[in-house]
């Protein structure tokens, strides 16, 4: 006895309502996805009607695992043991971090005195200077008055 396979029109016709549920899955994945919310097998089930079983066919997998929702969703499960690591490591670096911001303020503040130091080193030196001028300028008036020629032209200088 031969066994007989399944008529064509059949195959068609499931082909056909196959497409048509992927068509009503990944409209209401846009459709959800574009309301910024989390696409779950609950919610799929609301807006297309379909049954849950209908989630557990092949051909409806493959949509979720393409579009990456239900349970195909990617984790964030964050591993304790690294996590943890992390942390100390990032206080090890926040640690050094501020010994070295200790260590900066210090030359700072030195860098801060020596300048002070200096500021008031050149208003003496200026001082100093314009005194010397003024003495230089009484000392030329006297040669003058007296006639004597020390050999420099200050007009030309």
């Amino acid at each position: 006895m031969k066994k007989r396979g399944i008529p064509t029109k059949l195959k068609e016709r499931q082909q056909s309502k196959r497409l048509e549920t992927i068509k009503k899955i990944q409209e209401a994945i846009d459709d959800i996805k574009q309301d910024g919310s989390v696409v779950t097998k609950k919610r799929l089930m609301e807006l297309t009607g379909l049954s849950n079983s209908t989630f557990s066919k092949d051909h409806v997998i493959e949509v979720l695992r393409i579009n990456k929702v239900c349970q195909f969703k990617n984790s964030k499960r964050i591993d304790v043991n690294s996590a943890s690591n992390e942390i100390e490591q990032l206080q090890k670096v926040i640690e050094k971090l501020e010994k070295e911001k200790i260590l900066l303020k210090s030359r700072l503040q030195d860098k801060e005195i020596v300048i002070e130091k200096l500021k008031k080193d050149y208003q003496e030196l200026s001082q100093n200077y314009s005194l010397i001028l003024g003495k230089i300028h009484l000392i030329m008036k006297k040669v003058d008055i007296h006639g004597v020629d020390i050999g420099i032209d200050f007009d030309n200088l």
